[in-house]
């Protein structure tokens, strides 16, 4: 049976309406639906359905916040392990008011009023003492909250009340004894970051907007956290869980390089955090072999349905031995289609056809030669071998899905690997046209022509 994250408890919440109808951020809405997939993908985080709630919409009001932590401690409080994990997650608009001495940090809620904002809007004072409120064994408070206007950015050309600024929100230092791992923040969540097991993560410092990525999927942030969920955060060898150090990590580094290859904007995430805990199952649980790739991020990750049961009609004669998906040996009469096996069909006119793919580990040896050399290539100021190595491992991932393989996409890194490291595109052309590694011939002739291509630019 299936790993679960069992103690795992989530609120998800994205402000994308808002009842200033200039104020809304549609967008949100892409990060918190893919947030939830991955979260509680049985192949992912593992999270049970029943422990997740998601706010969006009308129901983001300031009373649905907080009756969305309410329903949180409730189940808190019915949990009895004394092993629970809890992730909170904003996103949407976060604002300062200057007006007052010191400056007062708000979360802005669906039912916000142009005329009534310090009333209406949700003080990041009150929603860190609901937080604190819960008591969980472990909290992540993850807050993406500064959207400013322009180009790609999660927000609208649009002003703000007289006397508001737009700004992220995140805790300042630790107190009470707990020692800081990373600098400044904005006052008003100090009490997020107390006592053992606590981590609070912001997608920007200060003044900084929050980025969508350039192809509009989701925010710059959401999609490398979501990449740390999903096993890019390097974890040890071994290791079953996502830790919030990995996570944090993982984003912290990533971010900014984002922002600057996508904007030539400057994004850097702030993270306080005090103790280090496992936030969700590493890939259901199995973790990452040796050698073996991360799955794209972007993939679709809806639940996956179970394959449908083979039916084998011999027409009357007996097969013997193995199992029909992994090969054997097989008596009939008619015919019987044996996938990653040799196969044998013995009878009167009986046939078999024999689909071969290659299985993670003999990807991941065929790969590692390609990592090997990025490793080993010099330094270049404008060519990151993190970003190589990523771009290798979306390709790898791909490839292992076999006849499902999607051309477009690997077409589309193949020519990434070109712009920015033709020694790396070789080796890895190499491996995708050689004919005694069982690529599946959608890849293997989109590869054939990256190579033709890479020739006669030569």
């Amino acid at each position: 049976m299936p790993r679960q994250f069992t103690n795992g408890y989530a609120l998800l919440i994205g402000v994308d309406q808002n009842s200033v109808e200039e104020w809304a951020l549609p967008d949100v809405s892409k990060d918190i639906r893919a947030l939830t997939q991955v979260l509680t993908h049985p192949g992912r985080c593992a999270y049970p359905a029943d422990n997740l709630k998601l706010l969006t919409g009308r129901e983001a009001t300031r009373q649905g916040i907080l009756d969305g932590l309410a329903w949180l401690h409730a189940r808190l409080q019915a949990d009895t392990s004394g092993n629970a994990t809890v992730i909170v997650y904003y996103t949407g608009h976060g604002w300062r008011d200057e007006s007052l001495e010191p400056p007062q940090f708000y979360l802005i809620p669906y039912d916000i009023s142009q005329e009534q904002v310090r009333s209406r809007a949700l003080r990041a004072t009150d929603f860190a003492d609901a937080v604190e409120e819960l008591k969980p064994q472990r909290l992540l408070a993850v807050l993406d909250c500064c959207h400013a206007a322009g180009m790609g950015l999660k927000d609208l050309r649009l002003g703000l009340p007289v006397g508001y600024a737009r700004s992220a929100i995140f805790p300042p230092q630790l107190v009470a004894g707990e020692k800081a791992l990373l600098g400044p923040g904005a006052k008003g969540l100090e009490t997020l970051a107390l006592g053992k097991g606590r981590a609070v993560l912001s997608s920007s410092t200060g003044d900084q907007p929050s980025y969508l990525r350039r192809d509009g999927t989701m925010s710059i942030f959401t999609y490398h956290l979501i990449q740390a969920l999903t096993g890019h955060a390097q974890p040890q060898e071994g290791a079953t869980e996502v830790l919030v150090s990995d996570l944090m990590s993982h984003v912290w580094r990533h971010v900014p390089h984002s922002a600057q290859a996508d904007w030539g904007a400057d994004q850097t995430p702030d993270y306080q955090v005090s103790g280090n805990f496992p936030v969700a199952l590493l890939l259901g649980g199995k973790g990452l072999a040796r050698g073996q790739p991360a799955p794209d991020p972007l993939e679709d990750v809806a639940a996956e349905k179970p394959s449908p049961p083979v039916q084998i009609d011999t027409g009357g004669g007996a097969y013997i031995g193995g199992s029909v998906t992994v090969g054997g040996n097989f008596v009939g009469r008619d015919q019987i289609h044996i996938s990653d096996s040799t196969g044998v069909a013995v009878g009167p006119g009986a046939q078999a056809s024999v689909t071969q793919g290659l299985g993670g580990d003999e990807l991941a040896r065929l790969f590692a030669a390609i990592y090997q050399q990025i490793e080993a290539r010099p330094e270049a100021p404008d060519v990151d071998k993190e970003e190589l190595a990523d771009t290798v491992q979306k390709i790898q991932a791909e490839v292992a899905r076999g006849e499902q393989a999607n051309p477009n996409k690997v077409e589309r890194w193949l020519g990434n690997l070109a712009k920015m490291a033709p020694d790396i595109l070789d080796v890895t052309l190499a491996c995708l046209t050689n004919p005694a590694v069982g690529i599946a011939a959608v890849i293997r002739k989109i590869a054939e022509k990256a190579k033709a291509e890479a020739g006669s630019a030569t």
